[in-house]
């Protein structure tokens, strides 16, 4: 496996020495403009291209996959690492703060948070994107680590540093990128400035999976490491828009939605398709339904009603499944042990094309 792995970093390597972001961030370092902010943009940028980079070499194919999963984290850990040692430079000298950029060693055990997402999805690439936050997670972390360990060093040599937390650059910080589920428990940390020997107590430092909270060190002389220092015009209320929820009560309609699709699925279990009878839905199914938007109803149609039933496939970890396609709902089933795997929409244009095809059949 070592002509793989190499061949995986050279794919990371060429992802980010080409990426339109990236180079412009390297840039505005290598001017000296630079900020935290910019390095940790940076890391996230990298960390969606560890990603990227290990699902264009391993073609859904998991063995591959677990081969290069270390040696692509450890180049993204060493790219992130140069970059923020750079910002680290510029910022210290702006400052006039005589110091050495910190170091952080290798946190292997991303590689086991990553891995353990493999054992509940069928589909390689489908595991990769929900473990997408984990990569940029873990590419943040180092930037992180070295700004924690700078303003560390700067409080132990007698220069009070203060902590603080802004928004990310979309305005609200939300734990999916999409602006629909707000962290609450990010915004209450969020604009304020706390001593540095009180703010582990108080969770400045923590990050969740998605969190794309700036982590701002300042001093009398300055902001020294990140941030833009403008919380007025970055606070948000709960009560400024009503179609923004907090993460409880996301949380709570995404319970609700999945008691409402059980209830309903409950209804064609014991059902056959194709000869293999339905026994047990999958946890990756409720996932991808729910972030799919699908109605409960239109899963059942599909079943109770196909348009086409497609040919067994099995992927290139062995396992087998069928399309069973509905007007609106397209349902995957492992005709080996009888689970609902996953489901998408059915295209409109192909659903055109079955119903003209079963309308000219009926009249046939």
């Amino acid at each position: 496996m070592g002509d793989i792995a190499q061949k995986a970093k050279s794919v990371y390597l060429r992802l980010i020495e080409n990426d339109t972001e990236l180079i412009h961030l390297r840039k505005l370092i290598e001017s000296g403009k630079a900020s935290y902010e910019a390095a940790q943009k940076y890391s996230e940028r990298a960390g969606q291209l560890a990603k990227k980079a290990i699902s264009q070499v391993s073609k859904g194919d998991l063995t591959v996959t677990q081969a290069v999963l270390n040696p692509i984290l450890e180049a993204n850990y060493q790219d992130v690492m140069t970059v923020a040692s750079q910002a680290q430079n510029v910022i210290y000298e702006a400052a006039k703060v005589n110091l050495k950029p910190a170091t952080v060693s290798y946190d292997n055990t991303c590689v086991d948070s990553i891995s353990s997402k493999f054992d509940n999805y069928d589909n390689v690439d489908d595991a990769l994107n929900v473990a997408e936050n984990l990569f940029i997670s873990a590419s943040q972390n180092y930037v992180d680590e070295i700004g924690r360990r700078s303003a560390k060093f700067m409080d132990e040599s007698g220069i009070n540093v203060l902590v603080s937390r802004e928004y990310d650059d979309v305005g609200i910080h939300t734990t999916d990128k999409g602006g629909s589920e707000v962290c609450q428990w990010c915004l209450d940390r969020c604009g304020v400035d706390i001593p540095y020997d009180e703010a582990y107590d108080m969770g400045m430092f923590e990050r969740h999976p998605g969190c794309g909270c700036v982590i701002t060190y300042r001093t009398k002389r300055g902001v020294v490491i990140q941030g833009k220092g403008d919380w007025e015009t970055n606070k948000w209320s709960r009560n400024e828009s009503a179609d923004r929820i907090s993460m409880a009560e996301a949380m709570k309609y995404k319970a609700e939605y999945k008691e409402k699709v059980s209830r309903e699925l409950r209804k064609i279990v014991g059902a056959r398709v194709n000869d293999t009878e339905i026994k047990k839905i999958s946890r990756h199914f409720y996932d991808q339904a729910y972030n799919r938007k699908m109605n409960p109803f239109d899963i059942t149609d599909a079943i109770k009603h196909s348009l086409k039933i497609g040919d067994i496939k099995v992927n290139k970890n062995g396992k087998s499944s069928f399309q069973i396609i509905g007007k609106n709902a397209t349902v995957y089933l492992n005709p080996d042990n009888g689970t609902i795997t996953t489901v998408h929409k059915t295209h409109t244009k192909l659903v055109e094309k079955l119903m003209k095809r079963k309308d000219y059949e009926s009249k046939t």
